[in-house]
């Protein structure tokens, strides 16, 4: 049992109910003469480690892909990682900041003022992006799907250009670069 020895009485109503509150919830703790430890509980062993806390971290905060990044070695590391922020719609458009509350003026493509900047708007739909879409058709002689998602039409412009099974890892890349 406790013994309480105050150095003034407990007088406001919160103090009272918050005291009684913390008596209920602590009144099965039962103390020991061993000294105090750290116990790591989200760990089997109880043990803290930075890498076992990093990889809880980023179970509960990074996204996750049903299909695993697809990295080509030919094209530089910046557009790989543009391609797979691509994937995950994680690209900074308007929608996206919108989405993410973000306090923005307006949503429409501030380069055409016609769509809401969303990822498929401002890599296909966008008049910009149409006009270098139809370039590239110009230069690899392909006709290109519309802009209901860019992932399907990724997927189709790589089995016009590489329809067997090699594809000559410069043209793969040149076409994922000018995109």
């Amino acid at each position: 049992m406790w013994h309480w020895n105050w150095s003034r009485p407990l007088q406001s109503s919160s103090y009272l109910s918050g005291f009684e509150e913390l008596i209920l919830n602590t009144s099965h703790l039962v103390l020991n003469d061993q000294n105090d430890s750290w116990s790591f509980s989200l760990d089997m062993d109880g043990v803290y480690t930075v890498n076992e806390g990093r990889r809880l971290i980023d179970a509960a905060l990074l996204p996750t892909s049903e299909s695993p990044a697809r990295w080509l070695n030919t094209i530089p590391q910046k557009v790989n990682i543009f391609l797979w922020r691509v994937a995950l719609d994680n690209l900074p458009t308007r929608l996206n900041f919108s989405k993410r509350e973000l306090k923005i003026q307006q949503i429409s493509c501030p380069s055409c003022n016609y769509g809401i900047e969303s990822l498929d708007h401002a890599l296909f739909g966008c008049l910009i992006a149409k006009h270098v879409w139809s370039g590239i058709q110009l230069w690899t002689n392909v006709g290109l799907p519309g802009e209901n998602n860019i992932m399907p039409g990724l997927l189709f412009l790589e089995i016009k250009i590489c329809p067997g099974s090699f594809c000559d890892p410069v043209v793969q890349g040149s076409v994922l670069v000018s995109f």
